[in-house]
Order: structure tokens, then sequence, then C-alpha cells
């Protein structure tokens, strides 16, 4: 601020003057020659943080069925459904484990028991071993849509009025009983 000060003192003792910057225009008038030149303007401008900004975006390539969590020792999993397959999420760094199968139908419920992946197609729940089919449970005669284990004994699936409940010992053997 001195060095400005004493800048114009100066030109004035020796009657030169400053050569005055231009003006620059008003919000309004700026606004409008941006809305006018086509330009987008500040208020669609996407602002963003550091702090919300994500790592990866995996709720861009899967569907509206919600994903299942799953805990192995110290490591915690994701599994997402992709239209005709699923997906297996390492959660600490959301880094891609592996890729299941692609499937002849759209997945219709999923959840996880311990390593393996129980998903539904059509009237059957398919169990999955990382991406090898290790069983099929048959006995709805509609599409299960609900799909939750009970403690560690025993698996429910829900298709509207339908109810079944499977216990983990006949899963590996592909049986189940209607409760």
């Amino acid at each position: 601020m001195l060095g400005r000060e004493l800048n114009k003192r100066q030109l004035a003792a020796t009657g030169d003057e400053e050569p005055e910057a231009p003006k620059e225009p008003s919000r309004k008038i700026a606004k409008r020659a941006t809305l006018a030149a086509g330009l987008p303007s500040n208020a669609l401008k996407l602002r963003e943080s550091v702090l919300f900004r994500p790592v990866r975006a995996i709720g861009s390539v899967t569907d509206s069925l919600p994903f299942a969590a799953s805990k192995l020792g110290h490591a915690d999993f994701l599994v997402a459904s992709v239209q005709r397959g699923f997906q297996v999420f390492e959660t600490e760094h959301l880094r891609l484990v592996y890729i299941g199968p692609r499937l002849n139908d759209k997945i219709l419920a999923m959840t996880v028991v311990g390593e393996a992946v129980l998903t539904t197609l059509r009237s059957e729940i398919v169990i999955w071993n990382k991406a090898v089919e290790i069983g099929r449970l048959k006995g709805h005669t509609k599409y299960p849509t609900l799909l939750h284990p009970v403690g560690a004994a025993f698996l429910v699936s829900a298709a509207e009025e339908e109810v079944m409940v499977w216990q983990f010992n006949t899963i590996a053997q592909g049986k189940g009983g209607k409760a």
C-alpha cells in the first residue's frame, strides 16, 4: 500500500496522471455476459470437497439389489449384484477380489454365509464358493426375494407367502425342508 501511495505522489508532482485500470464489470453485467455467451453459470458448476470425493464408485455398476457384507478373519468383504452376475470387493481399499460368472437370469436376492455367496435365480437358490457353483437348492414354487441366515445353523428364504428354512448341513447336499 505504501509503495502505491508513494507512486501516486510522484506522479502528481511530475504532472503525469496514472493510467486507470479498466473497471471490473458489476456482478449482474458479468452474469448477463456469461449467459449471453452460452457459458454455464457458476451455479451449475459442480462444487466438490476432497473430503467427500469417492475412492471408487461401486454404486455406478451395481443394480438396485442391496449389497451383502461379510467378515472373514480380519478382512471385510462386500458382495454386489451386477444384473446377471456378482462381484466381491475387499472393503479396506474397495479392491475387486473376484467376479462371479455371468448368469442366465437376473439375481433376485443375495446373502453371504462364511465364504459362500448365496444367490436366487428364478425359483432356485444357487450356492457359490468364489466363482465356482457348489450347489443348488430347489423347492420354491415362486421366485424367492429374501435370503437371511439365522445363526450358524439355518437359512430362511421367502417368496411372497412361501417361507422355507434350510439347515446348513443340508445345504452342502443341496436338500432343504419346508417350515
